[in-house]
C-alpha cells in the first residue's frame, strides 16, 4: 500500500476527530481486519455467502473510515 491508496482528506478528518486515540484505533483496525479476513476466507471456503456478505459490508465500512477506499471498493464487490 502507498499513500496513493489513501484518501488523505478522510485521514485528516479521522485524525481531527479522534486525536491522540488514533494510534490505538489504527492498531485495533489492523487486528480486527486480520481476524475478519481469516473469517472471510473460511466463509468463502465453506460457501457461506450470506455471512461473507455481512463481513464484507463491515470491512467496507471500516476501510472507508480509515480512508482506505481501494480496500472498501474490493469489499463492496463481495457485499
Amino acid at each position: 500500500m502507498s499513500t496513493e491508496d489513501l484518501d488523505l482528506e478522510v485521514v485528516d478528518q479521522f485524525l481531527a476527530d479522534v486525536g491522540s486515540a488514533a494510534p490505538e484505533l489504527v492498531d485495533l483496525f489492523i487486528d480486527e481486519t486480520n481476524s475478519r479476513l481469516a473469517r472471510m476466507g473460511k466463509m468463502a471456503t465453506d460457501q457461506n455467502w450470506s455471512s461473507l456478505a455481512i463481513e464484507s459490508h463491515a470491512l467496507k465500512s471500516a476501510a472507508r473510515t480509515y480512508g482506505l477506499g481501494g480496500i472498501a471498493d474490493i469489499a463492496d464487490q463481495l457485499d
